[in-house]
Order: C-alpha cells, then sequence, then structure tokens
C-alpha cells in the first residue's frame, strides 16, 4: 500500500470515529466539559491500551500517545459537544392516586 492510500484509509477512520463520537454525545446528558473529556478518554482507552498489551509498546509510548489522542480528541470533542445538543433526561411521571 502505497502512502496516498495509506494516508486517504486513516483519514476515513478517523472521521468515522468522528461521527461514532459525535452520535454518542447526542445521546448523553452532562455538561460540555464531560461529555468532550469522555470522547478524550473513550479513544485513549480504545486505541493505545490495546497496543500496549497486544504488541508491546513501551509504557513511555503509551504515555506519550495518551497526550496525542486525549488533547487532540479532547479538542475535537469540545467542538462536536459545544455543536451538538446533549439528550435531554427522561423524566417518568409519578403516578397519581
Amino acid at each position: 500500500m502505497d502512502m496516498t492510500q495509506q494516508l486517504l484509509v486513516e483519514f476515513l477512520a478517523t472521521v468515522l470515529c468522528g461521527c461514532i463520537a459525535a452520535s454518542i454525545l447526542s445521546a448523553t446528558v452532562g455538561s460540555i466539559r464531560c461529555r468532550a473529556t469522555m470522547v478524550g478518554l473513550f479513544t485513549w482507552l480504545a486505541i493505545s491500551i490495546s497496543q500496549w498489551t497486544w504488541y508491546r509498546f513501551p509504557f513511555s509510548f503509551i504515555a506519550l500517545d495518551a497526550i496525542d489522542q486525549v488533547i487532540g480528541w479532547l479538542l475535537a470533542g469540545f467542538l462536536m459537544a459545544k455543536m451538538i445538543k446533549p439528550a435531554q433526561p427522561q423524566v417518568i411521571a409519578k403516578p397519581t392516586n
């Protein structure tokens, strides 16, 4: 696979991840900071912990990758959380006697 194909696959995967993160944000209740942090931590856990566990990447790489992933997706999460309204909590009415 040449570099153009690799960049295209990476771009499409990142766009897909952004769409998934946006749909998760649209279904969550909470502040913008809470929702954005959730996206940042989710991406780091989904990507880096697997690399550490299965491929034995050194912890120093995983720690630096955490900074990269969490900050990058935190910024994207803030933008998405600001643009996407949070879900409204469902109010369950109590039956009247």
